[in-house]
């Protein structure tokens, strides 16, 4: 194994945490998909409560993932986090 000088270690980044319009720190930011994470040439940002109450109205996984441009596996995973969230009554916020 090649050793690398420290400069070159991620702990030297010179990292700006600017956040984005939703929120002002992306490293506390509450949202589980980044916002800035581009995929189809848009934003990936779901907003995890609109998303919970379009799947108990019925909405299909592979329409929520095609309205939100992301996969229907993410779908399952958000819808999964906001069912575990109701059944604690914590909250996101």
């Amino acid at each position: 194994m090649e050793l690398v000088p420290a400069r070159e270690l991620p702990e030297s980044a010179k990292y700006v945490d600017a956040g984005c319009s939703y929120h002002p720190a992306c490293l506390t930011c509450p949202f589980d998909v980044c916002r800035l994470d581009v995929r189809s040439g848009r934003p990936s940002f779901v907003p995890i409560a609109a998303l919970y109450a379009e799947r108990q109205a019925g909405f299909r996984r592979d329409e929520l993932a095609k309205k939100y441009g992301v996969s229907a596996r993410q779908i399952s995973r958000l819808t999964a986090k906001a069912r575990a969230t109701e059944a604690t009554g914590a909250s996101d916020e």
